[in-house]
């Protein structure tokens, strides 16, 4: 007797494998938990770089889907920092190993082309990847290939990282990787080949500014062609030219953008000056 498809899952995550699980409510993820579905089988970890689950079915069709992608992450330089990815498939089958892959792009991310300048990075097998300790040389996007047949390119996810001045009221130094994204319009008017964005992803969401401070600071270190936008917790979205952008706080909290108007896309580590915000 041939039975109901259901959801086959590895659930892993910060919490490690959870195994065995009959209704499956959720998976952990970097940001809480998701909907993972159910299952009755068992999900197992046979190698800590393989994941493994078994089912009594016959149908050979499936497809291996991402259930928690890897997260964009803001960390502070010399910080560790830790990728994890949470995949499953969609039965009938009967035995599939999932392989992991992680693949590094330091260069810049292309819209048009996504899987342009991504390249392995060696050992990294498992479903988690970690940094022990960020440097500027880690900046870029990370992304994560799932195989049995056929394979799952995960989502790209940022590494972004900041240094703090040698002072309480010195500018923060942020560090990301530029976009290129071929004549897109954005929120500062017109259009633009690229942009670059400076997260700082849930539960902190955005930049807070100091206490008794009215204003603020974002500057680009590397040109003066570029226009400047922060958008805030309250939804103000101040944006200038001339690379750099004065404004008055209307919010307590700010996330900013570095737009390229024309010409070529920066590559590498692109940085960003702030003042009048803690870190």
């Amino acid at each position: 007797m041939k039975l109901k498809p259901t959801i086959i899952i590895a659930c892993l995550g910060s919490l490690g494998l959870v195994a065995g699980l009959t209704g499956c409510k959720t998976c952990p993820c970097a940001l809480g938990p998701r909907p993972c579905g159910t299952t009755q089988q068992t999900a197992g970890q046979t190698t800590g770089q393989t994941a493994t689950a078994n089912a009594e079915l016959t149908d050979q069709h499936y497809k291996i889907k991402i259930l928690c992608q890897p997260q964009d992450q803001m960390v502070r330089l010399g910080q560790p920092a830790k990728f994890t990815v949470v995949a499953g498939v969609r039965p009938p089958w009967e035995s599939v190993q999932f392989q992991y892959q992680w693949q590094v792009n330091v260069t810049q991310l292309v819209e048009d082309a996504p899987d342009t300048y991504f390249e392995d990075i060696g050992g990294a097998t498992n479903w988690f990847y970690e940094i022990p300790s960020v440097t500027t040389d880690h900046i870029g996007f990370y992304r994560v290939i799932v195989s049995g047949s056929p394979q799952e390119a995960s989502e790209p996810a940022a590494l972004q990282a900041y240094q703090p001045g040698t002072l309480a009221t010195s500018p923060i130094t942020v560090y990301a990787t530029p976009t290129a994204s071929n004549g897109r319009k954005g929120s500062c008017p017109g259009t633009f080949v690229g942009f670059v964005k400076y997260l700082k992803p849930a539960p902190a969401w955005g930049w807070t500014t100091v206490t008794g401070s009215s204003s603020g600071l974002a500057r680009d270190k590397q040109k003066t062609s570029t226009k400047v936008e922060a958008w805030g917790w309250n939804g103000d979205a101040p944006c200038a030219g001339s690379g750099q952008l004065s404004f008055l706080f209307n919010s307590s909290k700010y996330q900013f953008t570095i737009y390229f108007p024309s010409g070529t896309v920066p590559t590498g580590n692109y940085s960003l000056e702030l003042t009048n915000f803690n870190e």
